[in-house]
């Protein structure tokens, strides 16, 4: 983690700028199997051009605006995360109850660790254990449920092709 080397200031703000970019890039990568091999097809095609469209946004919101407060970034990784919350018929279709159950797991986590990010708490021991440690907590538990989804519901879907 980049929180935790010793570079220049300079340094400092690009390592922190790949950081928060990166966060864009793990959601709509997320979200590519599930559109392109669950869903398939215009609406799987358009869903994939829509989300890494907004992760570009975001990305560029990132790059150019830094210093955001807390709660935009937050906002704006949730509002990408939830997206594709319009295409849950054909998810459902595609990736039964079980997949989708998995996916809101996953975006639960992820939402609940963008709320505690941007408020800053809990706290509980601060410079060891704080709010920022937790966020990580929630967002591997996202990151889990989104493996899972993918490992168990979207690749058996390529070999049933």
């Amino acid at each position: 983690s980049y929180h935790l080397l010793d570079v220049s200031p300079r340094t400092h703000v690009m390592l922190r700028r790949f950081d928060h970019v990166s966060i864009s890039i793990l959601i709509a990568g997320s979200y590519t199997p599930v559109c392109l091999i669950a869903l398939r097809g215009s609406v799987g095609v358009w869903l994939c051009w829509t989300v890494w469209g907004l992760a570009g946004a975001v990305i560029l919101t990132d790059v150019f605006w830094l210093d955001a407060p807390r709660g935009v970034k937050a906002a704006l990784y949730v509002a990408l995360g939830w997206f594709a919350v319009w295409a849950m018929i054909p998810l459902q279709h595609a990736v039964g109850w079980g997949g989708i159950a998995w996916m809101l797991a996953g975006g639960l986590a992820y939402s609940v660790g963008a709320l505690l990010y941007a408020i800053k708490k809990p706290n509980p021991w601060p410079g060891v254990v704080g709010f920022h440690e937790i966020w990580h907590l929630f967002v591997l538990a996202g990151s889990a449920g989104f493996v899972v989804l993918i490992w168990r519901y979207v690749l058996p879907l390529v070999k049933a092709a």
